[in-house]
């Protein structure tokens, strides 16, 4: 059965919400399958300035002919393709997210068609792709493509077993392209939406497999394959795949950036939050500046660093304290066992720094994934950062703890040690402080799970900042007393 919430608005947030309630409500039904319904709001109002043109911020054409291009546009409407794709399930079941919108989109003939190849030939297995007519969609044709579906809480090797089967759906999907003899197709960020695949891994996939299909099965007849997002971050991550793989990372015979293409959105919405250079990503919360950098932990020069040791406080066993004792010398080890009164899952063991450039290591004795929750994971993160604010030390510098040994996913760390950060810098006293994440460099996994965190918090602060601003400049009607509207959500 269907659950439902209801959620009172204030004045102010329907003022925002008859600005971007439409987008709000095809993100939210696109990404994780919620309908959401604006009771109360004027639907002229509401729709206001929502009219977005579809943009293209990406297009290079490879050697052989294949062009590839990013677009951001809502599939549902998208106009001058052959044929869009769908992330369906395996059993071709349009309830949820991106197939439920396209399947309203295109009328109850999608559902009907699907149904009766189900009664015919079956469910679909994961990576499989089949072809049916679009109904009242834009283009002729609708290609369900199954994709890997992952748990919430996936682990590495769940990835890592997934990945084969999202190349296997695109490249499906590029084989139905040629039995039909159709010239373009439009590809959203399949399985990275309810299905829970990373969404960076995920376009790096979708790219790749388009290059390889270019190297070595592309015959050079006309095709064009549009990757369409309706969501910034897709489009980002899409773009940023194009380059890298296709650009600078192939041959190429002509390649437009999207700058001669369209007008440039204002960069000012990422750059004056989160500034990139040499490796190095940072952001500001109040007075505390989030940092993330590829490093090793054992030569950074800030304050204090943060060191994972076992319960056992051997400073010789796991990589991160075996680089660390090696660095700081035989005086660590000895001040550890003078100090550590209790060595429980949790505690955080403070020693000097010895012969390392910082001036205090915070041993942290953490546990494996199984035997501790992830407020107990957070609060370890907390009682380090109280420990630097308590002797009003300016930087910190933090490993990315757990996603060794103890089993944690690289997602899940991100997520806990920023949030918590986040959580120190809305309390912060007023004292300047720089944490720094420091991701060892070989880690590209690691450094993308965290910068994608990075970037979404970054996202969270331009909404506040916005809404804030303009509330200061008297554009938002600021009112303790409720409107009598509702947000309501179903899912």
């Amino acid at each position: 059965m269907a659950k439902s919430e209801n959620i009172p608005l204030e004045e102010e947030i329907v003022s925002i919400l008859g600005q971007c309630g439409p987008a709000l409500i095809s993100a939210l039904q696109s990404k994780f399958g919620c309908t959401a319904v604006l009771h109360g709001v004027d639907a002229a109002s509401a729709g206001a300035g929502q009219s977005k043109k579809p943009e293209m911020r990406f297009s290079t054409q490879l050697s052989k002919g294949l062009r590839v291009s990013v677009w951001r546009d809502d599939l549902t409407t998208h106009h001058g393709v052959d044929a869009v794709v769908n992330a369906a399930n395996e059993h071709l079941n349009h309830g949820g997210g991106l197939a439920k919108a396209l399947s309203d989109a295109g009328g109850p003939d999608i559902q009907r068609e699907s149904d009766r190849y189900m009664k015919a030939y079956g469910k679909l297995l994961t990576g499989d792709a089949i072809i049916t007519p679009s109904g009242n969609l834009p283009c002729k044709w609708i290609i369900h493509a199954v994709g890997p579906s992952l748990p919430y809480n996936y682990k590495k090797y769940d990835v890592d077993n997934a990945t084969p089967q999202l190349g296997k759906a695109v490249k499906n999907i590029l084989e139905m392209m040629k039995k039909h003899n159709l010239k373009s197709v439009a590809i959203p960020a399949i399985s990275s939406g309810l299905f829970n695949f990373p969404l960076p891994r995920c376009a790096d996939i979708i790219v790749k497999t388009l290059k390889q299909y270019h190297d070595h099965h592309y015959s050079g007849a006309p095709l064009e394959v549009r990757l369409v997002n309706h969501d910034d971050r897709s489009v980002r991550e899409m773009e940023r795949a194009c380059r890298e793989i296709l650009v600078l990372g192939s041959s190429v015979s002509h390649s437009q950036p999207a700058a001669t293409l369209m007008k440039q959105p204002p960069k000012a919405s990422y750059s004056e939050v989160v500034s990139h250079g040499k490796g190095s990503t940072s952001m500001k919360i109040n007075n505390v500046t989030l940092n993330l950098q590829k490093g090793h932990i054992q030569r950074q020069k800030t304050d204090a660093i943060v060191n994972t040791i076992s319960c056992h406080l051997d400073l010789s066993s796991g990589a991160i304290s075996k680089a660390i004792y090696e660095e700081a010398g035989k005086g660590i080890q000895k001040e550890i066992y003078k100090n550590g009164f209790s060595n429980n899952y949790g505690d955080v063991i403070e020693t000097t720094g010895h012969k390392l450039l910082c001036s205090y290591v915070y041993h942290t004795i953490c546990p494996n994934r199984s035997q501790v929750s992830e407020k107990i994971f957070g609060d370890i993160i907390s009682k380090c950062l109280g420990m630097a604010q308590k002797k009003q030390l300016s930087s910190i510098s933090f490993p990315a703890i757990g996603t060794g040994v103890l089993g944690f996913n690289k997602q899940e760390v991100a997520q806990i040690m920023m949030d918590t950060a986040v959580k120190f810098a809305q309390q912060n006293n007023g004292m300047n402080m720089d944490i720094y994440y420091v991701i060892y460099p070989a880690d590209t996994e690691t450094y993308r799970a965290f910068e994608d965190k990075l970037k979404s918090l970054q996202g969270a602060t331009q909404y506040s900042s916005s809404f804030n601003s303009a509330s200061t400049q008297g554009e938002i009607p600021v009112k303790r007393s409720r409107s009598g509207m509702l947000l309501s959500f179903v899912y």
